[in-house]
């Protein structure tokens, strides 16, 4: 069975706050004397993922590297970010 992959885009203010919940959870974790692994895997795979610039491409709008939208009209629109 293939693994299906997820990508998200978030800005940076974003991945700090997962970062600092994760870290969070991870102190928790050993001070209940728990394993950590699970979290350590994900925490890693949020701190070393690359960056990359892409399109978004939407009816009606284009989103901003905000995350905000601008209306245009209903033709499909092309943003670069």
């Amino acid at each position: 069975m293939i693994k299906e992959k997820y990508y998200i885009v978030l800005e940076e203010y974003e991945r700090r706050m997962i970062i600092n919940s994760l870290n969070e959870l991870r102190n928790r974790l050993i001070a209940d004397g728990r394993y950590t692994e699970a979290v350590d895997e994900i925490l890693l795979k949020i701190i070393n993922a690359k960056k990359k610039k892409f399109k978004v491409i939407c009816k009606g709008c284009i989103m901003t590297q905000r995350g905000s939208r601008i209306s245009l009209s209903p033709s499909f629109s092309v943003c670069s970010d």
